[in-house]
């Protein structure tokens, strides 16, 4: 009965009788590791929302009177916070007030003790 099953398998007769399931054993673990790895690469991007979505949906439902006033300005603070975050853009606790387009005062070179001509 061994020499059936060992003439059964796709390697032959190899002398090991556990080569060819062996063999195949791992191969599966190896397909099914792959499998399970792209699901999970799959599943990972079809859950990822921007915050900017986030927010338009959130709006949509403070307009229609499903959310309050005060949960809506917590959310925005919540979802602002990580749009600054994904644009690589300061804190807007760390920002210095703006200062206005004001061209600086003309002054005049400082004195250098060299009279032209």
């Amino acid at each position: 009965m061994v020499a059936l099953v060992a003439f059964s398998w796709p390697m032959g007769n190899t002398g090991t009788p556990f080569l060819g399931p062996g063999l195949w054993l791992a191969g599966s673990l190896l397909v099914g590791a792959l499998l399970v790895a792209i699901f999970r690469r799959w599943q990972r991007q079809e859950t990822r929302v921007s915050a900017s979505d986030e927010l338009a949906h959130f709006r949509r439902l403070y307009e229609r009177g499903q959310l309050s006033e005060e949960e809506f300005k917590r959310l925005r603070a919540v979802l602002s916070d990580e749009l600054r975050r994904s644009l690589n853009l300061p804190d807007k606790a760390n920002t210095p007030p703006a200062t206005p387009d004001v061209p600086p005062e003309k002054t005049d070179p400082p004195e250098t003790g060299i009279k032209p001509g």
